[in-house]
């Protein structure tokens, strides 16, 4: 539409509009008079000059008229409902019936790329007022009616959409699996620089073998995340397909706790992508064999290590060094097992069929006699033995090598009650 102005001037004749020009006013004289003319009036008793207001009201309804007889280029826009996209791009015409001039024009604006096939896409209408105005098309001078959402299918046909059918429990098991290991994966990355080093023992040549020297690498700062999330019904779906990869972005140090990720997983309509909150938690440091030991072997610095492990294995680990060296294994361990209480014993100083010495401890008599083992133990442990003179079996604590301790009861001696 044209702004007023544009329009050309139309002089409007003096003589047309009773009391419109030639700058002649009337004396107010009797109240009859002034009735008969028109735009003069009496005001507050008195007789004097008023301008003539009903000219200039006919002169604006004839403005009012000729702007209305100015032709106008607004198009009516009216949505529909539903649409099919016939081509590879949504086309204005395609969502709306465009009318008035420009009408073809308009109607063979692109919008947007119209959705694969089986899918559907929505457009509101304050969607289509920006596509417009990124056009340079001016929304203002436009009339945009219908509907307030237009649903575009591929194809010509609808698409019925069917209910969502439950997912089930071993679907949501396996995108569980791959969502936590997919964290695991990124958190080894980010986390590879910030994670503490794990002090070890590292056998070493020459003089001063065995001395403790912190060592990082691959297997002494290897980390096995604990990592726990949950999923809904539509995440699940689309992270269960083992050929979808998954991607993971966001955390922050120290990346334990509660962390807010960013899952992008490929699919074959494009890659979708989801928050999810999760909480990490990083294992401690167990003692880990380096090389196989066989049962009764005396552990050495050397031979174990200090690794994170997953939760599981760690519950009833050794969580130090120094808990097992100098320890003698009770079993045979294989090389990168995790040591337990149960792994190592004190090393033995008694075994069962050897003849140890027996020290009979009593008061401040101190005696010694021989006997036969018959159970083995170390350092303190309780064994039984057996008497060399009558075979007669009794407890012993071990205090060395192929000796033990019994402790006799010191007599008791009764005062008789004098009289």
């Amino acid at each position: 539409m044209k702004h007023l102005s544009q329009l050309p001037r139309i002089p409007v004749a003096a003589n047309l509009v009773p009391g419109l020009g030639g700058g002649r006013t009337r004396r107010v004289g009797r109240v009859r008079e002034s009735h008969r003319l028109a735009g003069q009036v009496r005001v507050g008793g008195t007789r004097g000059l008023v301008p003539p207001y009903s000219s200039a009201c006919f002169a604006l309804c004839l403005l009012l008229l000729l702007l209305l007889a100015v032709p106008s280029s607004a198009a009516d826009i009216r949505l529909r409902g539903q649409c099919a996209a016939t081509g590879a791009v949504v086309k204005l015409g395609d969502v709306a019936d465009v009318n008035g001039e420009n009408a073809a024009t308009l109607a063979a604006l692109e919008l947007f790329p119209a959705p694969p096939a089986g899918e559907q896409r929505f457009l509101r209408v304050r969607e289509l007022q920006d596509l417009l105005l990124l056009r340079g098309i001016p929304v203002a001078e436009h009339q945009i009616s219908g509907a307030s959402q237009v649903t575009i299918t591929s194809g010509g046909q609808p698409v019925k959409t069917a209910p969502a059918q439950a997912v089930s429990l071993s679907i949501a098991r396996r995108a569980n699996r791959r969502v936590c290991e997919a964290v695991a994966r990124y958190l080894d990355e980010c986390a590879s620089d910030t994670s503490p080093t794990i002090p070890v023992f590292e056998k070493q040549p020459g003089p001063g073998a065995g001395r403790q020297r912190p060592r990082t690498g691959e297997a002494a700062g290897q980390s096995r995340w604990s990592v726990q999330v949950e999923l809904t019904e539509a995440q699940a779906r689309t992270a269960a397909d083992p050929s979808r990869p998954i991607s993971i972005s966001g955390g922050r140090a120290p990346w334990t706790g509660v962390q807010r990720f960013q899952v992008t997983v490929q699919t074959p309509q494009g890659p979708v992508s989801f928050p999810l909150d999760a909480r990490t938690s990083l294992p401690s440091a167990v003692v880990v064999a380096c090389r196989s030991l066989a049962r009764g072997t005396v552990v050495r610095p050397e031979d174990v290590e200090l690794r994170r492990e997953a939760a599981g294995e760690s519950v009833s680990a050794v969580h130090s060094i120094e808990e097992v060296v100098g320890r003698e294994t009770t079993r045979s361990v294989a090389e990168g097992k995790v040591l337990t209480p149960e792994s190592v014993r004190a090393p033995l100083l008694v075994r069962k069929g050897e003849v140890v010495t027996v020290f009979a401890l009593s008061g401040g008599i101190r005696l010694r006699t021989f006997a036969r083992a018959r159970d083995e133990g170390g350092q303190d442990d309780l064994v039984a033995v057996e008497s060399m003179l009558d075979r007669s079996t009794y407890f012993a604590r071990v205090t060395g090598a192929r000796e033990v301790e019994v402790y006799a009861r010191s007599p008791r001696v009764e005062q008789k009650p004098t009289r």
